[in-house]
């Protein structure tokens, strides 16, 4: 079980993660908007945003994916690029001050507590392998990952990886699944590998399948 010093920095963690992905995908539709750059926006501004399926799509699937110099409305990605990192590093002390703003409402989308209970399960949402069926493959030598930071525990994955963690966005799940997913799948994708992954442990633990 995470001491009480480890959950916390593991919240601390999730909740930048979680303004980070708000924040980008805010500006990007600022930017994009707006035909001399971000334009002039608020705290208020930002914090009534809240991220879209349009937006979602516009940020992972065209400004992530395309060539830097396909154009956004009559914007090259790599000039959206620019102007979005200026911006940052200009409003770096208002931005501080924004992250500790977002904390309340993110405490809203994931209060402390529920988290803290959440981290005490041991069972992966994806393939339904056990810390206990890890262990017990790792007694069969039947683990063939080095043994480092990661693996045996459970980690916490966002259902959609472009949305902000909260209740609802997240799950535990174990390394393998986690690396599997990555941010490519949600977690209704994701679930025909999953499948697999889960077969090939029950063959390892010398179980029949089950669901």
């Amino acid at each position: 079980m995470s001491s009480e010093a480890e959950v916390m920095r593991k919240y601390i963690a999730i909740s930048k993660r979680s303004f980070k992905t708000k924040l980008d995908q805010f500006l990007l539709s600022k930017c994009i908007a707006d035909e001399s750059g971000v334009g002039a926006i608020t705290m208020d501004e930002f914090n009534r945003y809240v991220i879209n399926d349009a937006d979602i799509y516009r940020y992972a699937a065209v400004y992530y994916q395309q060539p830097y110099e396909y154009m956004i409305n009559d914007k090259k990605i790599i000039d959206l690029y620019s102007i979005m990192g200026s911006w940052k590093r200009q409003k770096a002390k208002e931005l501080a001050q924004w992250e500790r703003r977002y904390k309340t409402f993110f405490e809203k989308m994931l209060p402390y507590d529920y988290f803290e209970d959440f981290l005490c399960g041991d069972r992966c949402c994806y393939c339904h392998i056990t810390v206990e069926d890890i262990n017990e493959l790792i007694d069969k030598e039947k683990i063939f990952k080095k043994r480092e930071t990661r693996g045996f525990t459970m980690e916490i994955d966002r259902k959609d990886p472009n949305k902000e963690y909260s209740k609802e966005n997240i799950v535990l799940c174990c390394y393998w699944c986690n690396s599997a997913k990555t941010d490519e799948f949600t977690e209704s994708e994701f679930k025909a590998i999953a499948s697999g992954i889960k077969e090939v442990w029950q063959k390892r633990l010398g179980r029949k399948p089950r669901d």
